[in-house]
């Protein structure tokens, strides 16, 4: 997947991480299944807005959940906000 030009220069306008993770947030977490390059398995990554976020997981459910909190951590704020 990759980010919308428009979602790009907006982006890269952010000036620090949490910022980032904040807007990230906004566009939404999504689910997509791949294949882990270190297990050469199905597994599921999170997306948002065209960006690949870290890690893999078992289930779509995981990928987003988890991404999502850690996101949320990133950006400073509470999972619950979140929701």
């Amino acid at each position: 997947m990759k980010m919308k030009p428009a979602d790009r220069k907006e982006y890269e306008a952010l000036t620090n991480t949490a910022a980032r993770a904040k807007w990230l947030l906004r566009k939404g977490v999504t689910a997509k299944l791949t294949i882990d390059p270190e297990k050469l398995a199905p597994a599921y990554q999170a997306y948002a807005a065209g960006c690949s976020l870290p890690n893999f997981y078992q289930t779509a459910e995981d990928a987003v959940v988890k991404s999502t909190a850690w996101l949320a951590a990133m950006a400073g704020v509470s999972n619950e906000k979140v929701s």
